[in-house]
C-alpha cells in the first residue's frame, strides 16, 4: 500500500498502521474546513489502496479525535459509499473506534452506521 502513508497537519493526524489484510486508521486532533483537504486525500488513497492490497477490514480509530464539522462528516460518508459500490470481492468492512467519553461521537457516527450497516460498524 504504497501510497497509504501517516499524515498530519497542524489541527489533524492520521496515522495508519497495515498488518496483512488489516489497516487500522487512527484520527487525533479535529476534522474541520482548515484539515478536510488532508483527510480528502487521504480517504482517496486509502480507498484507491486498499483493494489492490486485498484489504478485508478498515478500522476507524476516533478515540482521539475531539472535534468534526459536517463538511468531514460528509467526506466519511461519501468514502463509505464509494466501499460499498465496490464489487463484493474488493469490498472491506469498515469498524469506527469511538471515545466512550465524547457522546458526540457514538451518536454522529451511529446515525453514519445506519446508512450503511452491512459494511460499517461503531464500537467504544
Amino acid at each position: 500500500m504504497s501510497r497509504l502513508q501517516s499524515v498530519q497537519n497542524e489541527g489533524l493526524s492520521i496515522g495508519v498502521e497495515i498488518s496483512g489484510g488489516e489497516v487500522t486508521v487512527k484520527l487525533a486532533g479535529t476534522c474541520d474546513s482548515q484539515t478536510k483537504p488532508l483527510l480528502d486525500r487521504f480517504l482517496d488513497d486509502l480507498f484507491d489502496e486498499a483493494p489492490r492490497a486485498s484489504v478485508r477490514h478498515v478500522t476507524l480509530d476516533f478515540e482521539s479525535l475531539y472535534f468534526i464539522n459536517s463538511i468531514s462528516i460528509k467526506s466519511f460518508v461519501c468514502w463509505l459509499t464509494k466501499v460499498r459500490a465496490l464489487p463484493p470481492a474488493s469490498r472491506y468492512l469498515v469498524t469506527a473506534r469511538t471515545n466512550k467519553f465524547l457522546n458526540w461521537q457514538r451518536r454522529t457516527f451511529g446515525a453514519i452506521s445506519r446508512s450503511a450497516p452491512d459494511i460499517f460498524d461503531v464500537v467504544q
